[in-house]
């Protein structure tokens, strides 16, 4: 559990320093003369965060049915349930650091 705790820590962490970082290439709170840049960033960063997140969510499903049918198809409805609200706010993240709804 001690490790587990730690890996999440520092996810938490790691994420709360790009954060800061992009921020900083704002130029403070969003109103400094990189913003379309660091708009740009933040899709590249969403990007990023969402083929980790899928990553996980695929190993999640697998170990699920490695554990049993039932717990598979559950585990898959639960992921395909958290997705589609998910993949919607990612969608309107990307629009907003300038890609366009077809890209």
């Amino acid at each position: 559990m001690l490790e587990v705790g730690s890996w999440v820590l520092g996810g938490i962490v790691a994420f709360l320093v790009v954060e800061k970082g992009v921020r900083h290439l704002k130029g403070g709170h969003g109103h400094g003369h990189g913003h379309s840049h660091a708009m740009q960033v933040s899709g590249y960063l969403n990007l990023a965060a969402d083929v980790a997140h899928n990553v996980t969510d695929g190993m999640a499903i697998g170990a699920s049915f490695a554990a049993g049918t039932a717990v598979g198809t559950v585990t898959a409805l639960t992921v395909l349930l958290h997705e589609v609200p998910h993949e919607v706010g990612d969608l309107a993240i990307l629009v907003q650091a300038g890609c366009s709804k077809r890209k």
